[in-house]
């Protein structure tokens, strides 16, 4: 499910006088994700049922942004009862992942050849827009590519409060705000350091201090 290839009954098709490509779509919403593919009635694959939405469906092209930023895809539902627009603003799907197969079937028995599809999109889902007419909906998923993600800023704090946010329990942080101000001597007795004991001496001399004459063997 995640080789952007087809197999060989796809390609020995692609040169066939007529072939049926297909998307097949998961939005893994948290609670309740959505499998759907671009046919009629329901689809076995992959070990789950896929559900068939025809012509209610729309996939925009992969677009990229100024100076070829790297690339994103819009997916679109039509034709849904405005009562469902509630739940999906309740969904939870930002940050979740979102992927696009295409797959090519026989145009006479709709068989999926090869058994398989080439997955040709998969990111995070960034947006869901809603729009409402007389009597029917429109949901709108935005999904960014991974690259995309990796050029995304991402705000961090050293604080134990920020790494409990990440890692419930780690408690790695808890001490920083003890030594932010803390003197640490390095070298010399805290007293002498204190008094200025031992300043603008060499040391290892008489002044008793640190000698960081180390020889390496």
């Amino acid at each position: 499910m995640t080789d952007p290839r087809f197999g060989g009954q796809g390609i020995a098709a692609l040169g066939g006088p007529e072939v049926m490509l297909i998307p097949i779509v998961w939005l893994d919403i948290e609670g309740d994700p959505v499998r759907a593919w671009g046919g009629i009635g329901d689809l076995s694959w992959g070990g789950q049922i896929w559900t068939g939405i025809g012509q209610m469906g729309d996939i925009g092209p992969i677009k990229t942004g100024v100076k070829d930023a790297m690339p994103g895809l819009s997916l679109s539902l039509n034709g849904l009862p405005s009562n469902l627009l509630a739940d999906a603003k309740a969904a939870a799907y930002r940050g979740r992942r979102g992927y696009v197969w295409l797959g090519l079937f026989d145009p006479d028995t709709l068989a999926l050849l090869d058994g398989d599809a080439a997955l040709i999109f998969a990111g995070e889902i960034s947006a869901m827009n809603l729009s409402s007419g007389p009597g029917e909906a429109r949901i709108t998923v935005e999904i960014e590519s991974r690259m995309m993600l990796l050029s995304r800023q991402m705000t961090r704090y050293r604080t134990q409060a920020d790494q409990a946010r990440r890692h419930a329990g780690d408690r790695f942080f808890e001490f920083v705000p003890a030594v932010l101000n803390k003197t640490i001597y390095w070298g010399l007795e805290a007293s002498k350091a204190a008094t200025g004991g031992g300043a603008g001496k060499i040391a290892g001399s008489d002044s008793g201090g640190f000698n960081p004459a180390i020889k390496l063997r």
